[in-house]
């Protein structure tokens, strides 16, 4: 089943290691309960907006299915050759000290973050976030892929895929306080490796299928 492809890139949406750590500054901000609020509607928003208009622009493929496979097949190669580029740009770029890195620019003003920061945030993660952008392609491409699901169906896989995908920002809101601050330590000196890992992986798992296909 095709739809299956869009399973790992969940998961890889799910490992984003800024999302987590702007997760964990939202939390302890002044003003958490709103700016969690919005982190984490405007992460599922995008998701789910993303998948949508991967799902729309789907209907220019070809009508053949064997074409339409190939198509399919050619879109998910580039994706998982881009992928396994961005494995490795993480890994070049990795911090070479053991010093904290410090925090983006874009993450200095969590202290006081409101509905619509955590908003902003959150969808620029799920979004824009180019690792989680060419996941969401490969995903709404798999999920698409039957011109015939009924719409219910349809919806549900998108909506099993929010859920999949926004799974360690639930564990990160739950756990205690101390562990949230050791995990954004870890996150901010070795997130790298989660990047890389998840590139990689997902780079692989899309390029092989593709190459199948094409």
């Amino acid at each position: 089943m095709t739809e299956l492809l869009a399973l790992p890139s969940a998961l890889g949406v799910a490992l984003t290691p800024m999302a987590l750590v702007a997760l964990v500054l939202l939390l302890r901000s002044r003003r958490a309960p709103g700016a969690v609020s919005g982190f984490l509607f405007g992460w599922t928003l995008g998701v789910v907006i993303v998948l949508a208009v991967v799902g729309f622009f789907a209907v220019v493929l070809p009508t053949d299915r064997d074409a339409a496979a190939s198509a399919r097949g050619i879109l998910h190669l580039v994706a998982g050759a881009l992928l396994l580029l961005l494995a490795l740009r993480a890994w070049w770029t990795r911090p070479r000290d053991a010093d904290e890195p410090e925090l983006p620019i874009w993450l200095r003003g969590a202290d006081d973050a409101t509905f619509g920061l955590g908003f902003a945030l959150g969808f620029f993660q799920s979004a824009l976030n180019p690792k989680n952008l060419l996941l969401l392609i490969a995903a709404g491409l798999a999920i698409a892929a039957d011109p015939d699901r009924p719409i219910g169906p349809l919806l549900v896989l998108v909506g099993l895929f929010a859920v999949v995908a926004s799974l360690a920002l639930v564990v990160v809101s739950v756990i205690r306080a101390g562990r949230r601050e050791r995990l954004q330590v870890w996150l901010m000196t070795r997130g790298w490796v989660v990047t890389a890992a998840v590139s990689a992986i997902a780079g692989v798992v899309l390029v092989a299928p593709g190459l199948a296909r094409v």
